[in-house]
Formats: C-alpha cells, sequence, structure tokens
C-alpha cells in the first residue's frame, strides 16, 4: 500500500461516447494523473470521491500498470482520514433470483442460482478489463 498526495479533480469525461461519465482523478504536484476506483465498483460515475472535488488530499491505495489507483483511504488537508467502502457483493438486481419452488425443484434452482452467480462475477470482471483497456487507450489518445 502507498501513499498519493495532490488533489482530486472529479469530472466529466468521455464526452459524446457510449463511455461518457463522471471520473475522479488524482493530480500530483509534479502534473502525474492517475484515476482512482474503489474496489467493486467501476470508476466511472461512482459520486463517492466528489465530495473530495478540488481538495489537497493523501490517498492510500495501490497503484496498477493501467494508471488507476485501487483506492483504500484518503486524508484530507486537515488531517481527516476516511477509509473507503468496498463494494463486494452485486447488487441484488444483477443476480437472479428465481420464484420458490417445491423441494426437489429448489435444489435445482438453488445450483443454476450458483452458476449463475459465478458467471455474473467472472463478466463483471471481464466487462471491467475491457473497459479499463478502452479507458486506458482513450485517455492516451487525447494526450
Amino acid at each position: 500500500m502507498d501513499t498519493y498526495t495532490g488533489h482530486i479533480e472529479y469530472k466529466l469525461a468521455g464526452q459524446g461516447s457510449k463511455s461518457e461519465g463522471f471520473m475522479t482523478y488524482l493530480i500530483t504536484p509534479s502534473g502525474e494523473s492517475y484515476r482512482l476506483y474503489r474496489k467493486g465498483t467501476f470508476d466511472i460515475n461512482d459520486s463517492f470521491f466528489k465530495q473530495f472535488d478540488q481538495q489537497e488530499v493523501e490517498v492510500n491505495g495501490e497503484l496498477e500498470d493501467t494508471g488507476f489507483i485501487c483506492t483504500t483511504s484518503v486524508k484530507t488537508s486537515e488531517g481527516k482520514l476516511i477509509h473507503v467502502p468496498e463494494q463486494t457483493a452485486f447488487p441484488s438486481d444483477l443476480v437472479f433470483q428465481p420464484k420458490e419452488e417445491s423441494d426437489e425443484e429448489t435444489n435445482s434452482i438453488n445450483e443454476k442460482k450458483k452458476n449463475r452467480q459465478k458467471t455474473n462475477r467472472s463478466s463483471y470482471a471481464e466487462r471491467r478489463k475491457r473497459v479499463k483497456i478502452i479507458l486506458k487507450e482513450k485517455r492516451d489518445e487525447c494526450e
């Protein structure tokens, strides 16, 4: 875990594209820019970081080779340490939830449900990786 100092910018990016949305950047005193995200969430339109917009902060997290920082805590210039909440579970609307059936059918449905949840998790991870790659390419095009 490392500490990064700078100011946070919560700004609209990708205007007019399918990936348009608000993204959070940490801009260091030397001008380097890192995208911030929370574990288990997409970095686009994550309003958690909006409260720190234009503030000088210290960010604790892990820098990835993509230029993203998986943030675990934010320390404000006033010294207030805020731990970043993770979203480790899928929202309930993304998980298949069948109606209750008889005992025989319930076992079969529960097995199917477990398999779907595994598939949803891997699909989610794959989509997140693709989004990161696309966003990195877009950022490289802009620079």
